[in-house]
C-alpha cells in the first residue's frame, strides 16, 4: 500500500505515542506498588474511609444520602466523612440516619449556606470525639481506637 507525505510526517509522533502507552502499560500491568500501595497484610484491620464533599447531604431530598448508602453496600465502609454538609442544629439525625452508623457533626451557624462536617462512623468502632483538638468550628477531630496498642485519629476540617 501506498503511504502518504502526511503519514510520514506523523510517523515519529505516532512512534512515541506508542512507546509512552507501552510504558505506561507495563507500569500499570508489572508495577507491584500500583496493585498493593501498602502493607495492608501486616495491620490486622485496616479501616476502609470515604470522603465526599456533596455540597449538602439533604439537597434534591437526600439524593446524596441514598448515594451514600448504595455506595456503601458494595464498599462497607468504617467511617464516611462528608465536608460541606450543610445542615444546621434544626436537622435531626434521624433525617440523616445511615443504618448500621452513628453521625457525629459540626453544624453551620444560622444564616450560612456553605460548610459544616460529618463522619459517620460504623456502630462497632470505638470513636471518640476530640473537641480538644479541634481550632475552628467547621472542624471535626475523633480518635478511633481499634486495639489497646492501635489507636487512630480521623480530621476533618472545612475552610472558607
Amino acid at each position: 500500500s501506498r503511504v502518504s507525505k502526511r503519514q510520514l510526517d506523523n510517523h515519529p509522533l505516532m512512534l512515541l505515542h506508542i512507546c509512552l502507552w507501552w510504558r505506561f502499560l507495563l507500569i500499570t500491568v508489572h508495577n507491584p506498588n500500583l496493585l498493593n500501595p501498602g502493607p495492608l497484610a501486616t495491620r490486622k484491620n485496616p479501616l476502609k474511609f470515604f470522603h465526599w464533599n456533596p455540597n449538602s447531604v439533604v439537597a434534591h431530598n437526600k439524593a446524596r444520602i441514598f448515594a451514600i448508602e448504595a455506595l456503601n453496600i458494595t464498599q462497607n465502609y468504617d467511617l464516611i466523612c462528608v465536608r460541606e454538609s450543610a445542615l444546621h442544629k434544626s436537622t435531626p439525625d434521624e433525617f440523616i440516619h445511615l443504618e448500621g452508623y452513628y453521625p457525629i457533626r459540626r453544624d453551620l451557624p444560622d444564616g450560612d449556606s456553605h460548610g459544616g462536617v460529618l463522619i459517620y462512623h460504623r456502630e462497632s468502632l470505638a470513636v471518640r470525639e476530640r473537641p480538644d483538638l479541634e481550632t475552628h468550628s467547621n472542624m471535626l477531630v475523633c480518635e478511633i481506637t481499634q486495639s489497646k496498642e492501635n489507636s487512630s485519629f480521623c480530621h476533618l476540617s472545612q475552610t472558607s
